[in-house]
């Protein structure tokens, strides 16, 4: 077999560029770890989902229905978290009912997407701040091998982080997002200097168990 290798000379971001994306792509992550945590949840509130913009309801119409299913939520959440081992179904119920009243109240729904959107930003203004600051003597060289991650951490000495710590990468259209064991790495993929980025995205697709895009 071929052995595929993938280098990335990092350098100071373009936090103007990536600062949105990297926001989207945190969204994606966190919500593709709650979808893997709460599977029942999710594929409950997709098919109501589904039904409401099939059904085309006007929120003003599900207003009452929307509130009930927030009350009736918050209902079945408290017993279900301070007992959820033996109340379980009714904690994943309250969850679902706190999900579509919120979802069917469109300004509170809105507010609720606004205060994530900031948290987002935030994070991801706080992970650009420090690479933004980076000068040419600072910037070093990461390469994805067939075995893992290799970057230097001393002066003619290497580490390599295999992939089966990896937690998830978000692809975007600028950059790549990667969680692995308690890291979270930005990659420009402009400082792909080897390689190209079709290759690399199949690449990752066949080593890293969580990989999307902010497409997905």
């Amino acid at each position: 077999m071929e052995e595929r290798s993938f280098t990335f000379h990092i350098s100071p971001y373009d936090v103007k560029k990536l600062l949105p994306q990297l926001s989207v792509a945190l969204e994606k992550r966190s919500a593709l770890l709650s979808r893997e945590r709460y599977p029942q949840v999710w594929s409950v509130t997709d098919k109501l989902n589904a039904q409401n913009e099939a059904r085309n309801y006007k929120p003003m119409l599900s207003r009452g229905k929307s509130i009930l299913f927030l009350i009736l939520g918050i209902i079945l959440v408290v017993p279900g978290l301070v007992n959820p081992q033996q109340m379980l179904v009714p904690l994943l119920f309250g969850i679902i009912g706190i999900v579509v009243g919120v979802r069917g109240l469109t300004s509170t729904g809105n507010a609720m997407m606004n205060r994530m959107k900031k948290r987002f930003d935030a994070s991801a203004k706080q992970l650009l701040a420090e690479k933004d600051r980076l000068t040419e003597k600072d910037c070093v060289t990461i390469t994805f091998t067939e075995e893992g991650i290799r970057y230097p951490i001393d002066e003619g000495e290497y580490e390599c982080i295999a992939y089966d710590v990896f937690e998830s990468v978000v692809e975007a259209a600028d950059l790549y997002l990667i969680v692995f064991d308690t890291s979270v790495t930005v990659l420009q993929k402009a400082d792909l200097v080897g390689g190209d980025f079709t290759a690399f995205h199949t690449f990752l697709s066949e080593k890293i168990t969580h990989f999307v895009t902010e497409e997905d």
